[in-house]
């Protein structure tokens, strides 16, 4: 709960009250939860996609709520007071250090953009040449084992066959779950698959080979009776023939995972089990370590090498 501000008398008439409401209002346009609440409604961040409003929105709560020695919350802090030393110290005391350089990085790009709108941003950013918190790349790589092991798993101990077959997808068009569940069926076109990235990536024609044939057959016997919306089937859709929902994949991926672990599956008379989870989005990085061109859409050399997670093989020198 915030702080509480006096705005008038009990007794004032409406008029004073209203006066004192606007007087204050107007007074927090220059605060750091100010700055965050005008860029989240701009037009620039209603363009983003929904998943990126909804992160943009909980970095907002994050920064505007965290509260300092003081117990002075962040999003009361006045822009003018906001430096480099400020934002070095929310990056410190940061108890998830990952997390804490998301809401740096979506700091610094609301503050860019209200810099050039507004006259009382400060032209100079607080994030700017501030380094982030150190970040170790994942180098999980989900073996064939364990992969084949979750499908089994799913086909055998649960009704979400679903997932098996969003697993293929991912793996061989290297798709994010939410690329996976956008996939339509106006897609396949003259045996290609027309993959559409988020995030800046670039798309592509993939080429539909056995494997993936297979996984849209597989796909097609889901609820085949399922209505299609006025804007086209979902190759992977729910009795609705409505998209599969974030929060529906989220619930079963993770109970998968779970069972994996600790419970597994009786193979020939022994019990196999996955050591540790891996995230849906490992098997995006399966598929591009696993891809003869290494191909994931990514514009920067950077972010590719991110995915591939196996040491290439180099001949010796002589």
């Amino acid at each position: 709960m915030g702080k509480k501000t006096r705005l008038c008398s009990l007794d004032a008439p409406i008029s004073e009250v209203w006066q004192a409401f606007e007087s204050l209002s107007k007074s927090e346009t220059n605060t750091l939860r100010w700055l965050l609440d005008t860029y989240n409604n701009s037009e620039a961040n209603r363009k983003n996609a929904t998943s990126t409003q909804r992160q943009h929105e909980m970095y907002r709560n994050a920064l505007t709520e965290a509260v300092g020695k003081k117990g002075t919350k962040f999003g009361d802090i006045l822009l003018t007071d906001l430096s480099r030393i400020t934002i070095r110290r929310y990056l410190d005391i940061a108890v998830y250090k990952v997390a804490a350089n998301r809401h740096i990085q979506y700091l610094k790009a609301a503050w860019n953009w209200a810099s050039q709108r507004y006259a009382q941003v400060p032209v100079e950013n607080p994030c700017e040449k501030v380094t982030l918190n150190e970040e170790k790349p994942r180098d999980r790589y989900v073996e064939d084992w364990e992969y084949y092991l979750v499908q089994e798993i799913i086909y055998k101990t649960t009704k979400s066959h679903y997932i098996a077959i969003m697993m293929e997808f991912a793996y061989l068009c290297r798709l994010r779950n939410q690329e996976v569940r956008n996939l339509k069926h106006s897609d396949i076109k003259d045996g290609h698959i027309r993959i559409t990235r988020t995030k800046g990536s670039l798309g592509e024609l993939t080429k539909i080979s056995h494997r993936l044939r297979e996984a849209i057959i597989a796909a097609k016997c889901i609820y085949p009776n399922a209505p299609a919306p006025p804007d086209g089937a979902y190759i992977l859709h729910d009795a609705k023939g409505l998209k599969v929902s974030k929060n529906r994949f989220d619930s079963a991926w993770q109970r998968i995972m779970e069972k994996a672990v600790s419970e597994g599956l009786k193979i020939d008379d022994h019990i196999v089990k996955l050591e540790k989870p891996f995230t849906f989005h490992d098997l995006k990085a399966k598929g591009m370590t696993d891809h003869t061109e290494h191909w994931g859409g990514h514009k920067s050399e950077k972010t590719r090498l991110v995915y591939i997670r196996k040491l290439r093989v180099i001949d010796a020198t002589r």
